[in-house]
């Protein structure tokens, strides 16, 4: 499982993010593949991280194969601390500590050190 962000750096400043999806795929290309194929591909720069398997178990179906808003993104990062911290046997994913290694500055603008 992939999580594919997609931004479109050209835009004004506060609308670069065009959308975040959630597909299962073998790589990061079939991933990209699969977004475009559903019809939930915005266009613009995507940027894939694989998704750990423990933690892919436990997402939902309603979050799968669609693009979600920035809104979603938020509410997607909520419910996930919330599955995590109720189970307690697993290492609990801290979606800002991968924004901040892995996003580009249009995703992330307090990571500085990858275009």
């Amino acid at each position: 499982m992939f999580w594919l962000s997609f931004c479109d750096a050209s835009r004004p400043e506060g609308e670069k993010f065009l959308g975040a999806c959630l597909v299962s795929a073998g790589d990061v290309t079939a991933a990209a593949a699969e977004a475009s194929a559903r019809g939930i591909n915005p266009g613009g720069e995507v940027l894939g991280v694989m998704v750990e398997p423990d933690s892919a178990k436990i997402i939902p179906a309603t979050w799968m194969n669609r693009l979600l808003s920035r809104e979603e993104c938020g509410a997607f990062d909520k419910e996930m601390c919330a599955l995590q911290d109720a189970m307690g046997d697993i290492e609990r994913i801290d979606v800002d500590d991968l924004a901040k290694d892995f996003l580009c500055a249009a995703h992330n603008p307090e990571n500085k050190g990858n275009p």
